[in-house]
């Protein structure tokens, strides 16, 4: 990874971590999960209200980090963090199933 790459990643993830440590490092507007959905190929549809739901300023830093140029290793990260951004998380007790199953 290049050295803006990794700057980018690290200032799109200082800019909404509340700490150090997993879960408390999550943005405070994604919820918490054991287990997460993962979107693979790009292709993915999303209400308007889970895209209002993560605040414009991840969005722009987003926006930011993406632009930089094309085939990046950030685009292939974020590639797998729509579901977990836009989607609704598991229901509880979700997680155990999909473990036993």
């Amino acid at each position: 990874a290049s050295s803006a790459s990794s700057a980018s990643l690290a200032s799109l993830a200082s800019s909404t971590a509340a700490s150090s440590s997993y879960p408390q490092s999550l943005p405070p507007w994604l919820p918490s999960s054991p287990l997460w959905r993962v979107c693979y190929g790009g292709v993915f549809a999303a209400r308007a209200a889970s895209i209002r739901n993560v605040p414009l300023a991840f969005w722009s830093k987003l926006e930011n980090a993406l632009t930089r140029a094309n085939s990046l290793e950030e685009g292939h990260f974020v590639e797998r963090l729509w579901a977990a951004l836009l989607s609704t998380p598991l229901a509880p007790g979700a997680a155990a199933t999909l473990r036993s199953a």
